[in-house]
């Protein structure tokens, strides 16, 4: 009677199928994600440093004081803020300058200007130029309670 249940034989139970999102043919051959060039090399160098100061991504994360999934995402070639990889430059004693060079992205930053007035703001400042901005410049009245003069304003 042992391993039988009313007469029917106990089978092993198989584990369910694993689900895998489709990857809808996004993902190149070692599995990272839009990598050219110059940002698989800076993806190079960091992961380089890593393995030189044997730090795992965890680590790397806990000590550029980020997330575990940020760091994947800048392995994976995905954009991070530029404090983010400064951090991580510093902690693996990268250049800042090198690495983020590699890891631009063409039509993330301002168009080029065509004159030098048209020139942009820079990237993490709003890429802003002149022309966008130009209705706003002019002589302006400020107004604000006065704190000696009860009911007053000052100009």
């Amino acid at each position: 009677m042992r391993g039988e249940a009313r007469g029917r034989p106990l089978l092993p139970m198989a584990p369910p199928p694993r689900f895998r999102y489709p990857s809808h043919g996004k993902r190149e051959a070692h599995g990272s994600m839009r990598a050219d060039g110059k940002t698989a090399r800076s993806i190079a160098l960091i992961r380089t440093a890593m393995i030189e100061k044997k730090m795992t991504q965890a680590e790397l994360a806990d000590a550029a004081d980020c997330h575990e999934k940020t760091i994947q995402n800048l392995l994976s070639g995905r954009p991070v803020r530029d404090q983010t990889l400064f951090d991580v430059c510093m902690v693996l004693g990268l250049d800042f300058d090198k690495a983020k060079a590699g890891l631009l992205r063409e039509g993330r930053d301002a168009p080029e200007p065509a004159s030098a007035e048209a020139k942009a703001a820079p990237a993490y400042m709003g890429a802003y130029t002149r022309a966008g901005v130009d209705h706003y410049i002019g002589s302006y009245l400020t107004l604000r309670p006065s704190f000696s003069v009860a009911a007053g304003a000052i100009a």
